[in-house]
């Protein structure tokens, strides 16, 4: 347990500092969008070659996930792997409070990430008729 804390402190910090730094080749950015109450799946696809960790962090720098493991006490939130490289994180019952930027990010040198813009749609109710 205790390797798991020490390599979450890490990762933390490497988001920390990526995130304060510019995009480089290695990062790119997806725009999603999902209506409020939907499922959201934010792609993180980062074919690496050996041995890696991965987060995810949201607009707040709260990480998220390590590899498959939820760090946040959020039961909507986990990480879907359907395919070798693919780090998907998926969020259930989606509102408005999740809107925002999620980042992906290795613990390879030199980092790869990847930046997921979610926007959330407001379900419009179906006016009531009046008679």
């Amino acid at each position: 347990m205790n390797r798991f804390i020490l390599s979450a402190v890490l990762l933390v910090v490497m988001v920390c500092h990526a995130t304060s730094q510019s995009l480089t080749p290695q990062q790119s950015t997806v725009t999603i969008q999902y209506m409020e109450g939907d499922t959201a799946i934010l792609p993180c696809s980062l074919s690496r070659e050996g041995r890696y960790s991965l987060v995810w962090a949201d607009h707040w720098f709260t990480v998220l996930t390590f590899n498959a493991y939820c760090l946040v006490d959020d039961q909507r939130i986990s990480v879907v792997r359907s395919h070798l490289g693919e780090w998907n994180l998926k969020i259930e019952n989606v509102t408005r409070a999740d809107q925002g930027l999620y980042t992906c990010q290795t613990s390879t040198t030199p980092i790869s990430s990847q930046s997921v813009m979610l926007y959330v749609v407001l379900r419009e109710d179906n006016p009531s008729v009046l008679i």
